[in-house]
């Protein structure tokens, strides 16, 4: 399907080239006919690669976003030339495409250059295919290897789906992603569970108090409204410092997120709602067993 390789300057008509300075890294790729489509990469302006852009006179090339912004900014970079330090001809560029994370997910776009694989070029040799079908894809690699294997039996294949690359190149953040939630609900426990022993242990202690305000015409509903909303006091408190120290350890854990920004407002608060809702359900229960209080047992209590 392509071969890629990284160079430093590329050289566009009409203006001078600078051999001797090193210009901004851009991954060039040469790449076959319905690459794109292939791969369902959309295209931002112009076309993709047709049959005819390996054999023409003047080959094509396709940018990626960041490559149009950065060799062509403010301009529209369909119809320009360009050429990479590794091919003599000019490229015409032909379309523009958005960007493609082929370093990995945890890694920033990088510039891209895509060209237009040319019939004779000495570097024109093939080192992965890509094949889309709509077949099972064992039946694929089983009649992929036998096509390998008629054209050259010592040839090696190697056969992965797109959804086994993108899992083995996620496997490490999605180990980190879960080993935090591990924590996080190991935390969330232990918490819901100290604040659950801290209110048992006040309404024990407040045990002759609510019997007296129940003898004087407290109603259960009240007891439970009174010690929910002291307790509400604590956990606010406790939810603001947790989002003070959160927001400090931002950074570190910023490294770790794909595609989440370390300010996601939707992140933020599910997560706080998460813990308001289990520390209330912690106290509910000391909260309800307080408005069961008989009265007089509670005034014979000391």
């Amino acid at each position: 399907m392509g071969v890629a390789m990284t160079v430093s300057n590329v050289g566009v008509e009409g203006r001078p080239d600078s051999k001797n300075e090193k210009g901004p890294e851009i991954r060039l790729h040469l790449v076959t006919p319905a690459y794109f489509e292939t791969f369902q990469i959309p295209i931002v302006s112009g076309r993709t690669f047709s049959d005819a852009d390996g054999w023409t006179l003047e080959p094509a090339a396709i940018l990626t976003e960041s490559t149009a912004r950065l060799i062509f900014p403010g301009e529209n970079a369909v119809s320009k030339h360009v050429r990479s330090q590794l091919t003599e001809p000019w490229h015409v560029v032909v379309g523009v495409v958005k960007e493609i994370r082929n370093g990995g997910p945890l890694r920033e776009a990088q510039p891209e250059l895509y060209l237009a694989r040319r019939a004779g070029y000495a570097g024109n040799v093939l080192r992965n295919l890509a094949v889309r079908t709509n077949a099972d894809p064992a039946v694929t690699a089983v009649l992929l290897r036998q096509i390998a294997a008629d054209l050259d039996h010592e040839l090696p294949v190697n056969i992965q789906t797109v959804d086994r690359q993108v899992a083995s190149l996620t496997a490490r953040p999605r180990f980190v992603a879960w080993l935090l939630a591990a924590f996080a609900g190991v935390a969330l426990l232990l918490a819901a569970a100290g604040l659950y022993g801290v209110a048992a242990y006040l309404v024990t202690q407040r045990t002759r108090d609510i019997g007296v305000r129940m003898a004087l015409g407290a109603t259960s509903r009240l007891v439970v409204l009174q010690l929910m909303g002291e307790t509400v006091r604590w956990i606010v408190a406790g939810l603001f410092l947790g989002l003070a120290l959160a927001w400090a350890s931002g950074t570190t854990l910023k490294s770790q997120l794909v595609n989440v920004s370390a300010a996601d407002g939707v992140s933020w608060s599910v997560a706080l709602l998460v813990l308001l809702v289990a520390l209330l359900l912690a106290v509910l229960r000391p909260a309800a067993r307080a408005a069961r209080v008989n009265p007089v047992d509670a005034l014979r209590a000391e």
